[in-house]
């Protein structure tokens, strides 16, 4: 009953859009809806009905932490209602305050820097596997799951994966009104997805696709339900082929595979009742903030500075406590409410999403006040690609935030140019006098302008 609640509080805002003639189903309010309903109301159900199977990692935990996490989810998502409908003007109010970043996409800037980012993606690449003190395996297992940042090589890793910038900006180009010539950019995305499903990272898969999405929806046509559904029946068989290769070297197309690959693609319910119930048994105290605190500042300190830096810390933490047999390098995730409860309990829950409303409703103003803003859109879909990270690992999910999108902007800046200054351009008026009006630089002035009257 508490799940066909909860599906029915998450179906609103969907059916609300559907209902619209120009409904936008890729809002940041319905992503959020979508993807909180596979994880606390679809996912749960096929558990119950034997479909799905329990994550191993997360199996032990009460019966009656099932429930608690069932009613948490509920309150939680009312939460997100409140500041989402209820903070209008205060969204509004923000919104006008934030900057259009007035920058244009050049093609020949665009074009150069997609050739650099990839030549330094394919050096670092080349560094990484001939680096013998990295001690490279199985490469591509070794490199999504061996911490490398544990050694103090994560700018290594980040720079492998440059190209998955440069993939983005080949997506805003693709889609933008300024490029003329697409074909180059077409090329790369395709490349950049394809190493990117080679190297066994879902992640970087499922952001390309979170950013090709919003920017065909808001550059082309609405995407429709029936679109939405046939690309989540692609992305759960690449997810599922990715993770048939990942750590393990046997492939097999059966039913237990598959749902378990699907189950482990969505596993939030599951480590939010196992979190309760580390809570329950009283084997977890709060930390007051430092699980938070240590995501937004220890994360952004690169371990060549700070050689002592724990391996454990934060989110990471609070992994190592609720699945402490996990392989090294393997970071299950701890749910939307994982840090925030471990800080602050029950009220930390309740703010983290009144403030996830906010956000998300500032972000919805923000793209519909800059709608042909390539910068704008840029960031706005990288925002959306969050929503999923968040629901995987709650305020955790800050850091991935700034390494996705402060690449992604510098990567825009180099390859965009500032738009040009309207300067006053003069015409006659109907008695033959001078009128001044705005025309962009260089432009062509209409035949009507400047033309007297008879």
């Amino acid at each position: 009953m508490l799940f066909l609640i909860l599906s029915f509080l998450l179906a609103l805002p969907i059916v609300n859009s559907i209902r619209r003639s120009r409904g936008n189903l890729l809002s940041a309010i319905n992503l959020f809806c979508v993807l909180y309903m596979i994880s606390f109301a679809i996912v749960p159900i096929l558990i119950g009905l034997s479909l799905v199977s329990d994550d191993p990692a997360y199996a032990g935990y009460e019966k009656i932490c099932g429930l608690k996490a069932r009613i948490l989810s509920i309150v939680a998502l009312l939460a997100v209602y409140c500041s989402y409908y209820l903070g209008r003007t205060a969204s509004r109010n923000i919104s006008q305050l934030l900057p259009r970043f007035d920058r244009v996409l050049n093609e020949r800037r665009a074009r150069l820097t997609v050739i650099m980012i990839w030549i330094v993606s394919t050096v670092s690449f080349v560094f990484f596997i001939k680096n013998s003190s990295l001690n490279v395996g199985h490469f591509s297992e070794h490199f999504i799951y061996t911490n490398v940042s544990t050694f103090g090589n994560g700018h290594i890793r980040i720079l492998c994966y440059s190209f998955t910038f440069a993939s983005v900006l080949c997506v805003i180009a693709i889609f933008s009104q300024r490029i003329e010539r697409r074909e180059f950019f077409m090329f790369f995305l395709v490349l950049g997805t394809l190493l990117a499903i080679l190297t066994r990272s879902r992640g970087q898969v499922i952001y390309l696709l979170f950013v090709a999405l919003i920017a065909r929806n808001y550059r082309v046509r609405r995407l429709t339900v029936l679109h939405l559904a046939i690309v989540f029946i692609l992305v759960l068989a690449i997810s599922f082929s990715i993770a048939q290769f990942r750590g393990r070297k046997d492939f097999s197309v059966t039913r237990d595979n598959m749902y378990e690959s699907f189950g482990g693609l969505f596993t939030e319910y599951q480590a939010t009742a196992a979190l309760l119930s580390e809570y329950e048994t009283q084997r977890l105290g709060h930390f007051h903030g430092r699980l938070i605190f240590e995501d937004l500042v220890m994360s952004l300190i690169p371990r060549r500075i700070w050689r002592e830096k724990p391996e454990l810390y934060g989110g990471v933490l609070l992994t190592n406590i609720l699945v402490p047999n996990r392989q090294d390098g393997f970071y299950y995730t701890v749910g939307p409410f994982g840090t925030a409860f471990a800080d602050f309990g029950y009220l930390g829950v309740m703010l983290a999403m009144l403030f996830a409303g906010l956000l998300l409703r500032i972000a919805d103003d923000y793209m519909g006040r800059n709608r042909e803003n390539d910068y704008i859109l840029l960031i706005y879909a990288i925002c959306c690609f969050c929503i999923w990270t968040f629901l995987r690992g709650g305020f955790s999910a800050l850091p991935t935030l700034l390494q996705t999108l402060i690449p992604a902007v510098m990567v825009y800046f180099f390859a965009s140019q500032p738009t040009m200054r309207s300067t006053p351009v003069a015409s006659r008026g109907s008695m033959g006098g001078i009128r001044r009006c705005c025309m962009p630089s260089g432009s062509a002035i209409p035949d009507e302008v400047g033309v007297e009257a008879k």
